[in-house]
């Protein structure tokens, strides 16, 4: 009966009791949630305000200390963001050297009217580490007449470097040197100059991104890709365990550039489309055995030369955010690109493909990340198939060793930290790398000539790789500088160290 007694008194001085409560918390700065209860049920219950609070708490009996215990634990349970959700009427923008005030803001996506909020706080922060400009963010509020003034501290990171990179994979060694600006006249567009000499894939790579048009929700990119390319076909293996063996090698020129343009639909989320065309021709394909080469002549080429003309559509959730070397969150993806025949393509054919990421970070500073993917093909040129083998994606096997028009991929890799070196930090990594690639949907492609055998779908062509490596991340440079991973391909039994100096990924 008591118990019915003091939810009815609940009930009746509740709404009392919660405006007593703010008003205790903005004119007093009790020492805990309770002494904010005892002041505010003083204040409602007892009949001399100027009593001592245990004098007037002595007083309560049965029903008051029932209702007490029951708004204090209805109170412990809510999350005390109302009155933190203030307005914003001004926002502040220091630290910044080189970003402009307007960039800052277009990144961090808030303004004048929103309200403020812990999470609008930490939403704000994230955004802003992950867009790898600022070496240092800090979210700070201020009382302000109607609301609250927000400053927001970003310190510029070194924005753009040239430097040598030099990577060393099973099947390619080889060196270059790139420059590459991530914030172009503080307004968070990106510039890239790169090209590399090596034993296998020799290229030059030119990009411009601009990530916001005229302050709008569209996007935009030019780029141009020139590659040449010693490329080593390999046999295809006849048992599960079987490491299949070189079998033919060409040389592939592919001369391309391409216009993209995209809208951000919303927070994470865009589409873009993006128009390609390049010329591709193939040198000196020969067998990669004397033996054969003497006894059959030289082969054919994989491809007949000709134009490569395509169009693409991709639709992006990107929900990830980076804390300097750290990710978390998920990343999906699915494109579409067909061959356009109309605007001078020699070859027709489509593909379909979709890639998911996801990443979680334990203790602070340990790092899950697996990846999954999958894409089919119909009618593809050489130049366009899936490969596996090499890093990323499948180390512990030489580069590209597998090829088809279908392809499924997964990858996890677990990181913790090593150590850290004022502005450079250490973490070592643990991965397992899996891919099945093969082809499935031979209809006899205009201009591909096959090797015997080559398109003969196969199950044993599904390979995993295990092993372990190290990252070194700077914190005031945008870009990782150091990896090197030891993989092992557990169907082939053999082991391979991946090396890459000033690149962004293995």
């Amino acid at each position: 009966m008591k118990i019915k007694l003091a939810l009815l008194a609940l009930l009746r001085h509740f709404p009392a009791c919660c405006e007593r409560i703010r008003r205790a918390s903005r004119a007093v700065r009790p020492r805990s949630r309770l002494g904010v209860l005892q002041h505010a049920f003083v204040a409602r219950f007892g009949r001399r305000r100027d009593l001592p609070r245990r004098a007037a708490l002595s007083r309560w009996r049965g029903n008051d200390a029932v209702v007490l215990a029951i708004v204090a634990f209805l109170l412990s349970s809510l999350p005390a963001r109302a009155e933190e959700a203030e307005k914003i009427v001004k926002i502040e923008v220091e630290g910044n050297t080189k970003t402009n005030d307007d960039t800052v803001l277009q990144i961090a996506d808030v303004e004048t009217g929103d309200r403020m909020s812990p999470s609008l706080g930490e939403r704000i922060k994230t955004d802003l580490v992950t867009s790898g400009l600022f070496k240092e963010v800090r979210v700070e509020t201020a009382p302000a007449p109607g609301g609250v003034k927000l400053i927001i501290t970003a310190k510029d990171k070194h924005s753009w470097v040239i430097g040598p990179t030099f990577y060393n994979q099973p099947g390619n060694v080889g060196a270059g040197l790139g420059f590459a600006e991530s914030n172009l006249n503080g307004e968070n567009k990106k510039l890239l100059l790169y090209g590399q000499v090596a034993t296998a894939d020799s290229l030059f790579l030119a990009a411009y991104l601009n990530p916001s048009i005229q302050g709008s929700a569209f996007y935009w990119r030019i780029d141009t890709f020139h590659r040449r390319e010693r490329v080593t076909e390999f046999s295809s293996p006849e048992e599960f365990l079987d490491q299949p063996e070189p079998d033919r090698i060409s040389t592939m020129y592919y001369l391309n550039a391409g216009l993209l343009l995209g809208a951000n639909l919303w927070r994470g989320m865009a589409f873009d489309t993006r128009l390609r065309g390049a010329y591709v021709f193939y040198r000196d394909p020969h067998w990669a055995l004397k033996t054969k080469q003497e006894s059959q002549g030289s082969p054919g080429a994989p491809q007949d030369d000709g134009w490569d003309v395509s169009s693409e559509f991709r639709l992006i959730r990107d929900k990830r955010a980076n804390w300097y070397g750290i990710t978390t969150g998920s990343l999906l993806l699915l494109s579409y690109e067909r061959a356009l025949p109309d605007l001078g393509s020699d070859v027709d054919w489509w593909i379909a493909s979709g890639r998911l990421q996801y990443a979680i970070k334990y203790f602070k500073e340990h790092n899950l990340i697996w990846k999954l993917s999958a894409g089919i093909g119909n009618q593809l040129p050489f130049q366009q198939e899936f490969t596996s083998g090499g890093a990323p994606g499948l180390r512990g096997y030489t580069n590209r060793q597998f090829r088809g028009d279908t392809k499924v991929a997964f990858n996890m890799e677990y990181s913790v930290p090593f150590f850290k070196i004022g502005s450079f930090a250490f973490r070592g990594l643990a991965f397992w790398d899996s891919a099945f690639t093969t082809f499935t949907r031979d209809e006899g492609t205009i201009g591909r000539h096959y090797l015997l055998g080559q398109t003969d779908p196969k199950f044993n062509q599904w390979r995993n790789g295990v092993g372990a490596g190290f990252r070194v991340f700077v914190r005031s440079v945008v870009l990782p500088l150091v990896g090197v991973d030891y993989g092992c391909g557990v169907e082939a039994w053999d082991c391979h160290v991946y090396f890459a100096l000033g690149l962004v990924e293995l």
